[in-house]
């Protein structure tokens, strides 16, 4: 590499931001088995000079922290002083030069998307080779702000049961940045009246078949030869709930079953029906029936 060249960093690598950050981050999705996009959290990131390298993958950064803070940014050869509050958002594609130099400690997010995701999630509407993201300098964007926040949260609680969930959210995103920071306009198709019944019984055989599994979006679009995207869309429209929302109530059905009608311990039902653990029972059990396991057992 020619010295003075700016560093290619490929983020999704366990250690690979300590070649431009000065500590490894808070929460990490690397071990949890993500497809397509990967989220590093720094809490109290210190003072420091970000070096410009380019990103491998596209790169969202988020700020978390209710104190705005002053940060000059380089951005494709661009510098520029700016503020970034709460709910800010940075938007720096892949093999776009970025670097940073900051004053206080920040707290941030950052959402790192896979570029063949992008291009896959509307293939049956935009030829791959004209999707192009535009650098965006810090500013408002309450969706991908929310995303960030939610994958978050959803690692923190359910890492090891969290590929569907964030499988979902990194469709969502990919869609968002491809409307609204792309240097083309992307008139998405928009199917309308749901699945075909036979590609809806499909979806919803393989589900139920595989509930126990680590299943993925992308997995069951597959098995009805469609994108992710469209898929959940018109999933959407035929149930009035998501995939996710889908897997999760069936999952719930099948360990009130089993809760009711046999005297294995609530852990085993819980590995038993697809949930990580027995506490990601128990919170999603919580959460949609408004009782624990444990309590419902004893209320039959």
């Amino acid at each position: 590499m020619l010295e003075g060249k700016p560093l290619t960093v490929d983020l999704t690598k366990e250690n690979a931001s300590l070649q431009i950050l000065p500590c490894t981050p808070l929460v990490s999705s690397h071990k949890v088995g993500w497809n397509g996009i990967h989220l590093k959290h720094y809490y109290r990131l210190p003072p420091d000079e970000m070096p410009e390298y380019y990103p491998a993958q596209h790169v969202i950064v988020t700020h978390n922290d209710q104190r705005p803070f002053g940060v000059k940014r380089i951005l494709d050869g661009r510098s520029q002083r700016e503020s970034m509050g709460s709910g800010d958002i940075v938007v720096v594609p892949a093999n776009v030069s970025h670097g940073a130099h900051w004053n206080t400690e920040i707290a941030i997010t950052v959402l790192i998307l896979e570029p063949v995701l992008v291009a896959h999630i509307a293939y049956e509407s935009i030829n791959p080779d004209h999707v192009e993201l535009v650098p965006q300098f810090s500013t408002p964007d309450p969706l991908i702000y929310q995303i960030g926040l939610a994958l978050k949260t959803e690692l923190e609680t359910d890492g090891l049961g969290s590929r569907f969930y964030a499988e979902s959210a990194a469709t969502m995103l990919a869609v968002h940045l491809l409307r609204r920071y792309s240097g083309r306009t992307h008139n998405l198709r928009d199917y309308t009246g749901g699945l075909p019944k036979y590609r809806l019984r499909q979806a919803i055989e393989y589900i139920n078949e595989h509930l126990t599994e680590d299943l993925s979006l992308g997995e069951i679009a597959n098995q009805v030869s469609m994108s992710s995207y469209y898929f959940a869309r018109l999933f959407k429209q035929s149930t009035g709930v998501t995939p996710y929302q889908y897997l999760v109530k069936r999952r719930l059905e099948t360990a009130k079953q089993m809760l009711a009608n046999t005297d294995l311990a609530i852990s085993e039902i819980a590995y038993s029906t697809g949930f990580a653990s027995q506490s990601h029972l128990t919170r999603l059990f919580r959460k949609h029936l408004f009782t624990t396991p444990k309590a419902y057992r004893q209320m039959l």
